[in-house]
């Protein structure tokens, strides 16, 4: 796919060479709603660069109670 048909401002704004070293990895997917994207203190293991929809970033304090901390 070229960069052109991706809707992510970030990968639109690389250049056709930049572009072209992330191209063999990138992979469409469909994310459930609530799909736990990474988990702390854990390795890393995909990057992603959202087309459409919203992701936010939940800080989970001492006791269990969760709260947002960010929106993407």
């Amino acid at each position: 796919m070229p960069e052109s048909l991706f809707r992510n401002r970030v990968l639109k704004s690389l250049s056709p060479e930049d572009f072209a070293l992330l191209r063999p990895s990138l992979h469409r997917v469909e994310l459930d709603i609530k799909a736990q994207l990474e988990i702390a203190h854990q390795p890393i293991r995909n990057g992603y660069f959202p087309e459409r929809g919203v992701a936010s970033v939940v800080a989970t304090m001492t006791g269990g109670r969760q709260c947002e901390v960010g929106i993407i």
